[in-house]
C-alpha cells in the first residue's frame, strides 16, 4: 500500500485537514487513503479544510494552490487470498501559479467552476 494519511469513516475533519496541510507545507504533497465511501468522504471534506488552512499563510494567493489527483487501487485483504478490497488514494499537490513573461504570476485563465456531485453522478463525466 502507499504511504501516507488515512482517512477512516469517523476521522476528524480539522486534524485530517491539519495533517494534510502539514504535509503539503512540508513537502509540497500529501497522500491520503481510504477504504470506504463515507471514509472517502471525510478525506474529500478534510482536503477542503487544507486548503483553507494553506490560503491562512502568509503570502498564500501569491504561492499558489491545493489540487489533487483521485485513483483508486485493489489490495489483497490480510488472510484471505481472494478477497480484495479497494483503496481510494488521493495525491494532493501544492501547485505554484503560472508565471507571465515578466516573471509576475499570472492569473487563473477561467473563472473556477461550481460543481454539484450527487449518489449517481459520473465523475468523469463532471470533471470534464
Amino acid at each position: 500500500a502507499t504511504d501516507g494519511l488515512k482517512a477512516t469513516a469517523d476521522s476528524d475533519v480539522a486534524r485530517l485537514g491539519g495533517a494534510i496541510a502539514a504535509h503539503v507545507r512540508q513537502s509540497g504533497r500529501a497522500t491520503i487513503q481510504s477504504i470506504s465511501s463515507k471514509a472517502a468522504y471525510q478525506a474529500i471534506k478534510a482536503l477542503i479544510t487544507a486548503a483553507e488552512y494553506l490560503a491562512q499563510d502568509a503570502n498564500a494567493a501569491s504561492t499558489g494552490q491545493l489540487g489533487a489527483v483521485f485513483s483508486e487501487r485493489t489490495l489483497p485483504v490480510d488472510g484471505d487470498e481472494e478477497a480484495r478490497r479497494t483503496v481510494m488514494i488521493i495525491e494532493a499537490h501544492f501547485f505554484a501559479p503560472a508565471k507571465a513573461e515578466n516573471g509576475a504570476a499570472r492569473e487563473a485563465p477561467r473563472e473556477p467552476r461550481e460543481l454539484a456531485v450527487g449518489a449517481k453522478t459520473n465523475a468523469g463525466k463532471a470533471a470534464a
